[in-house]
């Protein structure tokens, strides 16, 4: 085996890209992070590979612990039915794809969720699960639900509803495509959303530049979307490469809780950078810097509670909006991942 101590940290950095690895840290963090990838395959098929073998393994395990309840078609109906309700899964990340079309919007295959195994055991399973979840966008085979929980989340770009498609023989000739009202009207049932780093970041400029946007921008443009009440900012900065094909998205726990209430007071508005010399709000401040390690985050999600408020956002209220980091995990029934009131 390869004595990586001994190397030079440049080597050691050029076979961690070799192996699309994460090349920041000190050479022992370089050093351990190459010891324990030795026995992993190093192509992408190899990992791909290896993950599958070890979730095959994990749910033969969690298979054979199972105890088979032989009295449960004897159960009450009410008792089954509460019983089928409480396996139904917990708040799911389906990722949207590029495409949209009019009466139809797409998901990315390779990340998404399953649907929930309570749909297809039985005719009483799937008749409870029904009641929550539905056929979701005009696809044939995703079911969500929405308004119970399952977030939306936009990779890239957020979903136009209005747009047009050139004709590929002819630049000049363009067709407007809108989105239909069926999928406008479900789109206004969503609420809970996420945005990748790479698209909210975009709205992290503190200044009032021509061209530039910044959190309060971002709350405007979803507007449209009627029913979102929490947004999710995903710190997905450090994906791990092994993490990829362990199954699907979800959501860790808020970075830090509700930020003081007098804090824009201290900050002077919602386009300045700096917290000021209040020992209130050292630990604050901490767990800002050293958790999220993101200092754009503070400029978005302030301008986002703050600036350009509408009359009718200051009495109905806005969206809550956090920064969470984002989980590659495996096919898992129900977690607690959060708080009601998002604390």
């Amino acid at each position: 085996m390869e004595n990586w101590s001994r190397r030079r940290v440049p080597d050691l950095k050029s076979e961690l890209s070799r192996r699309n690895l994460p090349k920041i840290g000190f050479k022992g963090a370089l050093v351990v992070r190459l010891n324990h990838t030795n026995a992993l395959p190093i192509t992408l098929d190899g990992r791909k590979s290896a993950y599958a073998q070890q979730i095959r393994k994990f749910r033969e395990r969690s298979l054979a612990q199972v105890e088979s309840v032989n009295f449960f078609a004897k159960l009450p109906p009410e008792i089954r039915q509460h019983i089928w309700l409480l396996s139904l899964p917990g708040p799911r990340v389906l990722t949207m794809y590029s495409r949209a079309d009019e009466d139809r919007l797409y998901f990315q295959e390779s990340v998404r969720p399953p649907n929930p195994v309570t749909l297809r055991v039985c005719r009483e399973s799937r008749e409870v699960a029904l009641r929550r979840y539905k056929l979701c966008f005009g696809t044939p085979n995703v079911y969500a639900d929405f308004p119970g929980g399952d977030i939306i989340y936009f990779d890239s770009y957020m979903i136009p509803w209005k747009w047009t498609l050139s004709n590929s023989r002819s630049r000049r000739r363009s067709v407007p495509q809108t989105l239909s009202p069926e999928i406008r009207a479900e789109l206004a049932t969503v609420v809970h959303m996420a945005l990748s780093h790479r698209l909210w970041i975009e709205y992290s400029n503190p200044f009032q530049y021509i061209g530039q946007r910044d959190g309060g921008v971002l709350r405007q443009e979803l507007q449209k979307y009627e029913g979102l009440k929490r947004v999710y900012l995903f710190d997905d900065r450090r994906k791990k490469m092994d993490d990829l094909f362990c199954g699907h998205p979800s959501i860790g726990d808020p970075y830090f809780e509700k930020r003081p209430k007098d804090l824009p007071r201290d900050m002077g508005g919602p386009m300045v950078g700096y917290i000021g010399d209040d020992p209130a709000y050292d630990g604050w401040k901490k767990r800002n810097v050293e958790v999220r390690d993101n200092p754009a985050a503070l400029g978005v999600l302030t301008t986002w509670d703050l600036k350009d408020l509408t009359s009718v956002e200051i009495e109905k209220g806005i969206p809550i909006a956090r920064i969470v980091e984002m989980e590659w995990v495996v096919d898992e029934p129900c977690r607690i991942r959060e708080n009601e009131d998002f604390q």
